[in-house]
């Protein structure tokens, strides 16, 4: 008897919590979609970096699994730069930890490799985002995977 009024019990807060939490108001929609999936896939850019001072050309693959490759093409003569690492995205922000710089491993404990971006555009087709340290805009386009840097 005791163990059939506890179920019953259960199952009445059950419902109440269920009919409560159907009446609640749905959240508002966030700007950006927090899904990851929507920066899978190879972004072309082409905008001023501070930390070259100067107008540099990149080729990122972002992947599934939270992995990335970079081709950094700065003016001539400068020699392409490739870096690799992880990303991650929680909502409106976006973030990657650079983990190889021309196949060198860098310093897991060096700030310098952890970047954070404030993603303020994104579509099927671009994106636009704000580095947060350096306060500098980003666009990239979203190209097929067999694109070539120009």
């Amino acid at each position: 008897m005791h163990l059939l009024r506890s179920v019953t019990l259960s199952l009445a807060l059950a419902v109440l919590i269920g009919q409560e939490l159907s009446v609640a108001a749905p959240p508002k929609a966030p700007l950006i979609t927090p899904d990851r999936q929507a920066l899978v896939g190879r972004w072309f850019g082409e905008d001023y970096q501070p930390s070259s001072r100067e107008v540099t050309k990149w080729l990122m693959d972002r992947r599934s699994d939270g992995t990335f490759t970079v081709t950094f093409k700065g003016s001539p003569p400068a020699p392409l730069s490739v870096e690799t690492g992880t990303w991650t995205r929680h909502g409106l922000m976006y973030s990657t930890r650079t983990t190889t710089v021309d196949g060198l491993a860098t310093d897991p404990d060096d700030p310098y490799y952890y970047d954070d971006y404030q993603l303020e555009d994104v579509t099927d087709t671009r994106m636009v985002y704000f580095h947060v340290k350096q306060k500098a805009r980003y666009h990239s386009k979203r190209v097929s995977s067999d694109f070539r840097m120009p």
